[in-house]
């Protein structure tokens, strides 16, 4: 069997052949149809709920600020982001927030990607920067203790509105809603007080009941005074398969039921060999790499083999993690150790909730790491728990030889939310479709 996987942004495609016989199956998004561009500008610039949110800002000619999501998701910003500007005309004082939280800068041809050039070039575009404390404005603190200081520009606003899309995220939950408040315009601070909650049993892909570190996001978006979201649930290829507008949590939550259609799916058995693309933009860096790391997991055997096909252009893009991850080498720290470390604010939480829920993997050693990537070094890749390849055909040839093991492919996931049924071989819980290779 061919197999395809997306790479470098899918900007290009790498192919590996795997014997039919060593094919456990191939877990693939759910389809749906693609919305015209043009019909999705109609839906925003006719949507009561902004047209009467931004037409009272304009009474008072007040001031405007629209939030959009950062160069790490596929969201049409530069489509979207011109109707609402042409809604707000000339009576209204707009700012555009670049939500990056913590994220760095990006290179010019990925923000021009994103924002277009004429956006890009707006004296109102604002580059929001986690770590100055003086462009931030405290809002008060949610229920699970975390402070709300948020970019000044947007706290001081009439009204604030966010763009932004939705996907399966082993953290919140889903991406999307206000999540472009917290991270997206907060102080660092509260980021890393937010992602603390990342240690909690109730935190994981899908889940957004119960889910502490969710709804302590939501609760910030609130006090910040976010008023509404344009929400889109994007396929693989970019193309646009749901927009969703109006009041920030429960318009997130109409969009996660079409999010959780399309990507979630179930597998009864695991393999011993899982093979990993990102897919989309989520190989920009091995940040987002990561998250096809924690699908893997879940399907992956002890023993077993992930490997992990990234191009990350950015680098890792995660200093943190890095050198977190050479001091549990050094000092050789338990979990124990590390869920104190992040209590204690001794460690940037995520990275330290990274390596506390992937220690049996990062540390210990229980399913081996191979990472294929043009962009990351050597070095890098060992110090993080890879074993480094730049071929993925040489990586999936060694893991087969190593395992005995057949190999379960997943294209895309970062976006595939994959779960584990009562029975069955490889099943379908919703509208993703596994291609199946039974058991002998």
């Amino acid at each position: 069997m061919e197999l395809r996987l997306p790479y470098d942004l899918a900007r290009r495609q790498v192919c590996v052949e795997i014997p039919d016989e060593k094919v456990a199956g191939v877990v693939k998004p759910g389809r749906a149809k693609t919305l015209n561009p043009e019909t999705v500008k109609r839906l925003v610039r006719e949507n009561p709920y902004l047209r009467r949110l931004i037409g009272e800002v304009k009474k008072r000619r007040g001031r405007l600020s629209i939030l959009v999501d950062d160069h790490t998701r596929p969201t049409p910003v530069k489509d979207i982001l011109p109707v609402l500007l042409d809604m707000a005309g000339d009576e209204v004082d707009v700012r555009i927030l670049y939500a990056k939280g913590t994220h760095d800068i990006p290179p010019r041809w990925l923000l021009e990607r994103k924002l277009g050039r004429d956006v890009l070039n707006d004296t109102r575009l604002i580059m929001h920067d986690a770590y100055k404390f003086e462009d931030h404005i405290f809002k008060g603190v949610t229920r699970y203790g975390t402070p709300v200081w948020i970019n000044r520009e947007a706290a001081e606003a009439d009204a604030m509105i966010g763009i932004g899309s939705i996907f399966p995220s082993e953290v919140a939950g889903f991406t999307g809603g206000c999540k472009i408040v917290l991270p997206g315009i907060a102080f660092w601070s509260s980021i890393n007080k937010n992602h603390m909650l990342f240690i909690s049993p109730s935190v994981g892909v899908g889940r957004l009941e119960g889910n502490v570190l969710r709804m302590d996001i939501d609760e910030a978006g609130l006090i910040a005074g976010l008023d509404a979201v344009v929400d889109f649930v994007m396929g693989v290829d970019d193309g646009i398969l749901g927009v969703f507008i109006g009041k920030p949590v429960e318009t997130h939550r109409r969009g996660v039921k079409l999010c959780e259609k399309l990507y979630k799916t179930s597998v009864a058995e695991k393999a011993k060999v899982v093979l990993v693309s990102p897919g989309g933009t989520e190989d920009l860096d091995l940040v987002q790499a990561f998250k096809a790391v924690f699908t893997a997991d879940r399907v992956c055997e002890d023993g077993g083999v992930i490997v992990l096909v990234a191009a990350c252009p950015l680098g890792t893009q995660w200093s943190e993690l890095e050198e977190f991850m050479e001091t549990v080498r050094v000092k050789k720290l338990d979990r124990a150790d590390i869920l104190r470390m992040v209590v204690d604010s001794r460690v940037e939480a995520l990275a330290g909730g990274f390596v506390y829920r992937l220690y049996h993997i990062l540390v210990e050693g229980r399913k081996k790491l191979y990472l294929v990537s043009d962009n990351i070094s050597w070095k890098t890749a060992e110090t993080l728990g890879f074993k480094p390849f730049r071929d993925v055909q040489e990586a999936v040839d060694e893991a087969i030889e190593e395992t005995k093991g057949r190999v379960l492919a997943i294209p895309y996931a970062a976006y595939n939310w994959v779960e584990k049924p009562p029975g069955g071989y490889f099943l379908t819980a919703t509208t993703s479709s596994v291609l199946l290779r039974a058991q002998p």
